[in-house]
């Protein structure tokens, strides 16, 4: 799904209905919550500035969610629970598997 919905844009298309991404209302910004992200920063856009092809956007968090059971005690991600997916440029993101391990997936692999 990362892999998918990261080799699209927005500009072009939906994402939500798309890829039938759920959401929630935010608490203090009018951009939607991914409703099964296990942490999200509401964010006040700061200031932006483009470099090449890519725009650098700083943001103030004003809101924070996230969900407990995720996380240990010292609020630290518990990957025994959460699987992280990486995207390390050209194409490839990696999941994790566990904690000393990944496992790469390229976009051109994926069906659909």
């Amino acid at each position: 799904m990362a892999a998918r919905v990261g080799g699209t844009s927005g500009q072009e298309m939906d994402k939500f209905e798309r890829f039938a991404i759920e959401r929630e209302k935010p608490l203090k910004t009018e951009v939607p919550i991914l409703k099964d992200a296990y942490a999200v920063y509401e964010c006040k856009l700061v200031d932006s500035k483009s470099y090449g092809d890519h725009i650098w956007v700083v943001g103030e968090i004003v809101a924070v969610h996230f969900l407990e059971e995720a996380f240990t005690s010292e609020k630290i991600l518990d990957l025994a629970k959460i699987k992280p997916i990486l995207y390390l440029g050209s194409e490839e993101f990696y999941a994790t598997t566990d904690k000393d391990s990944l496992q790469l997936i390229k976009r051109g692999d994926l069906n659909g």
